[in-house]
């Protein structure tokens, strides 16, 4: 059995298993190299600005024409509907996230708006089905009504020359209608600014929000979400999140189209998100509990409805569904957004895998940091490339014309001729540093381990 006993005194440097000399060269190696790469822009502190992520989100358009026909008879002419509301891109190759609500609309929609709409021409159809409207313990027949609608077979109830439409503005141009002729829209052509959209798959039941306020109900019997697919590439594309981190009182970003939001104070040739910044309210379990509703005080309207809800990283984490608010004057109305797992669960039953290789974005946040170091002539290189590789980029013209402007205020600073050099000297010199400390470093440690056996007994 070996005895320790107490070494001698010489050679000193070997009584420790390292010297502070080699460690001293480890740090000052680690943090010359970091310097050099923080100057050099390969280290950059980050923080989401939330106009990385607003060219990603759109306004979407969904039109609807035909002649209602119940049961064997037309009700009024060839009519048609229009609706607005707002969606994102998720992938560089154009598929883009919505409410169902937004893009799903058949001829029980479309009756049960104008029968809403309507109560004589409700009270009619109540009539003729001999079903009594008034309410029974508190259910609301109406509703109860409505939903019947959704059951009749699809020979009794149907839209006739039906032609439908939905257009997605993906830059700051609407779409804009003939007023005279309305029905030309469905000959528009794409663009580099208004596609055309192909639904792809939806999880939505109309009849849900009827069932909802008959008071008498199961609740939701399907996630109100939608995945369009438009014509383009190198969309700037959201980033989707991960709901299950989302806790109360966490802070929360909206982005939409409101409708109301166009009105007689705006000039509406141009379009424009609206952003509303809150908390998460409430997590809240759907009635039917077949998923999460983030209850939030950020305001939101009629036109939001499939907009982004952003967490403080830029990511989704899910979309704006409802706004709702009650007959009592005194309670205030509420935005509840949809967790974002609803549209995850509709990609993976569709095996969609999601392409985020987008250049367009590349290019644009990191003119966005430039500009944040107030390098504005560089900034407005790489926002001049995002606009080549997507020129309905709704922010990059405007963002150039900022940073011409500060350029001329004497705002810009420019790196000097040799910046690059010392940059990468610093990280040649700090990269040298740390391979020469480990080096001795680990040479003494096996000095010091012989040293140690040499007078073991």
């Amino acid at each position: 059995m070996s005895k320790k006993i107490k070494l001698p005194e010489h050679p000193k440097k070997h009584h420790l298993p390292f010297r502070p000399v080699h460690i001293a060269i480890l740090l000052l190696g680690i943090l010359i190299g970091l310097a050099g790469s923080y100057r050099g822009g390969y280290i950059q502190p980050r923080e989401f600005d939330v106009n990385q992520a607003t060219p990603g989100v759109v306004k979407i358009y969904h039109i609807v024409c035909g002649t209602l026909n119940y049961q064997g008879q037309d009700y009024g002419d060839d009519t048609c509907d229009a609706a607005v509301g707002s969606g994102f891109l998720i992938s560089s190759d154009g598929y883009v996230a919505t409410s169902g609500h937004v893009v799903v609309q058949d001829a029980a929609d479309v009756l049960a708006k104008e029968l809403q709409d309507n109560p004589f021409l409700l009270n009619q159809f109540a009539a003729s089905a001999k079903f009594d409207l008034k309410p029974n313990q508190g259910e609301s027949n109406e509703s109860a009504f409505l939903r019947r609608l959704y059951e009749l077979p699809e020979e009794q109830l149907k839209l006739e020359n039906r032609r439908e439409a939905i257009f997605v503005a993906i830059s700051d141009r609407p779409l804009v209608l003939d007023q005279a002729e309305p029905k030309k829209v469905f000959d528009q052509p794409d663009t580099d600014f208004i596609k055309k959209a192909e639904v792809v798959a939806t999880d939505y039941a109309a009849q849900d929000i009827l069932a909802i306020n008959s008071k008498n109900n199961d609740g939701f019997s399907a996630h109100d979400v939608a995945l369009l697919k438009i014509n383009t590439r190198n969309a700037p594309a959201l980033a989707l999140g991960d709901a299950s981190n989302v806790n109360q009182n966490d802070p929360v970003t909206l982005v939409g189209f409101p409708a109301d939001a166009d009105n007689q104070l705006t000039a509406n040739n141009i379009i424009t998100p609206s952003i509303t910044g809150g908390n998460v309210s409430s997590i809240r379990a759907t009635s039917g509990k077949i998923s999460r509703l983030f209850q939030s005080d950020a305001d939101a309207s009629q036109g939001n409805s499939g907009g982004p809800a952003l967490n403080k990283d830029g990511e989704v984490i899910g979309i704006v569904t409802y706004r709702f608010k009650d007959d009592e004057v005194a309670n205030a109305a509420k935005s509840y957004i949809r967790e974002i797992n609803d549209l995850q669960q509709l990609l993976s039953s569709r095996s969609i895998a999601l392409r985020t290789d987008s250049l367009a974005n590349q290019y644009w946040q990191t003119g966005l940091e430039l500009a944040s170091q107030n390098k504005h002539s560089q900034a407005i290189e790489q926002y001049k490339l995002a606009l080549k590789e997507y020129p309905a980029h709704r922010l990059a013209r405007s963002y150039i014309n900022q940073a011409e402007q500060a350029i001329k205020d004497g705002k810009d600073v420019k790196e000097p001729p040799y910046a690059l050099i010392l940059t990468l000297g610093a990280i040649i010199l700090g990269s040298t540093m740390i391979i020469v400390s480990a080096v001795l470093i680990s040479h003494h440690r096996l000095q010091h381990h012989r040293y140690k056996t040499k007078f073991k007994k």
